[in-house]
């Protein structure tokens, strides 16, 4: 009998989304009319009217976006931005393309995988010439001191960009991601919730940036069509007509689709009491929370290395066929060999364990209940022979 083949991540669309995007695509195609049109500005209305945002600005990606809106705000050479050690390192590129200098802040993991307004307001003191703070929304999760830190980031002049990547339908306190940042930027890169197989939104109530990012997104030509003057460093970051009738389909559902994988995680939290039995912990998310459900987000014991969970992730995708999404993330930016050691000489013991302890169970629309007994009886089993062996030595 053949093993039961369980994804990380599987993109699903409905029915009715896959003939609306048939259709839209025979328009798009017919009309030759490809980039920067009439599917794209319904795209940018859509998803800023449902984030409580007045303008939206369709881009390439997520990384994309952070760098439009950095270099749409001033930021350049030398200027110092603020970010927490756990995180992409993709999201710091943007900085270093702009010339800019990345400081990083130790997470509070119990602030939903950020940092506590205090954290921050101690880190502004120690760097008072702060220019940005990168406010990040992590597995599905928002920032739980999201409109204290937005708040302090206003009150200190620094300007406060939400990276929303993982966080699009997700709430904190009844406000969405997107709602507390200058400007905030969202990934519909395929494994996302909200997606168009690749791209970036940019949200902001600001109407100098939202001219200037549009500008930006086009190599900085001061012509959307028929003119190749450049007055500003951008690039080639447009959305493209069939991305943005991708996406329409998608933003439409949000709430459904929110739905949909919250019904998976509660099913999760009554499958997985062999796990907790066993010393494996449910992340507790931070009161006031609705995410979204990108991650369902659990701790291995104290004492676990990242080593030893790549092994536990070997042996459930080895004997069981099950994929465990990737973490967010398993090694803190600064660390990352990229660096070359450059910040070897610090220390963020918080994100070092978060790295080390953090996995997720696999979630997405279609799972179902057989398939989540399946999940959680191949982790538990490689857990169990790990810890036997640890116990052993």
């Amino acid at each position: 009998m053949s093993k039961v083949k369980i994804p990380a991540h599987r993109i699903v669309f409905t029915e009715k989304e896959i003939d609306d995007f048939q259709k839209a695509a025979r328009e798009i195609l017919e009309s030759g009319w490809m980039i920067l049109g009439k599917y794209t500005e319904q795209f940018e209305k859509e998803y800023a009217a449902l984030h409580g945002r007045r303008y939206g600005i369709a881009v390439a990606s997520d990384t994309a976006a952070i760098e439009i809106v950095l270099r749409a705000c001033g930021i350049g050479e030398g200027d110092k931005v603020l970010f927490p050690a756990n995180g992409f390192y993709g999201v710091v590129i943007p900085v270093l393309r702009c010339g800019a200098v990345p400081v990083f802040f130790d997470i509070d993991w119990d602030e939903n995988v950020f940092a506590h307004e205090d954290t921050i307001r101690k880190a502004l003191d120690e760097h008072s010439d702060v220019k940005a703070l990168i406010l990040m929304h992590t597995g599905g999760l928002v920032a739980s001191r999201s409109r204290q830190i937005s708040d302090l980031c206003e009150e200190r002049g620094v300007l406060c960009i939400e990276d929303a990547a993982h966080a699009p339908g997700a709430l904190q306190n009844g406000e969405y991601a997107g709602s507390f940042g200058d400007a905030s930027c969202f990934s519909l890169y395929a494994t996302k919730p909200i997606n168009s197989g690749e791209g970036g939104m940019i949200l902001t109530d600001d109407e100098r940036l939202d001219e200037l990012a549009r500008v930006y997104r086009n190599y900085g030509r001061t012509a959307t069509f028929g003119g190749s003057i450049c007055k500003y460093q951008g690039y080639s970051w447009r959305l493209t007509e069939l991305q943005a009738a991708l996406g329409l389909g998608q933003i439409r559902r949000q709430d459904e689709i929110r739905k949909e994988r919250e019904e998976l995680a509660a099913r999760y939290d009554k499958l997985i009491e062999p796990l907790l039995e066993a010393g494996i912990e449910k992340y507790q998310m931070a009161p006031g929370s609705q995410p979204n459900w990108y991650r369902y987000l659990m701790l291995l014991p104290k004492g676990w290395t990242l080593d030893k969970k790549d092994e536990l992730k070997r042996l459930v995708r080895t004997n069981a066929s099950v994929e465990i999404p990737g973490d967010v993330y398993e090694m803190p930016i600064p660390f990352q060999p990229v660096w070359e050691g450059k910040f070897d000489h610090l220390e963020f013991p918080v994100a070092q364990e978060w790295g080390d302890r953090h996995f997720s169970l696999p979630l997405y629309n279609t799972l179902t209940e057989d398939e989540q007994k399946i999940v959680v009886d191949a982790v538990l089993n490689a857990f169990k022979k790990l810890d036997v062996m640890k116990k052993v030595r």
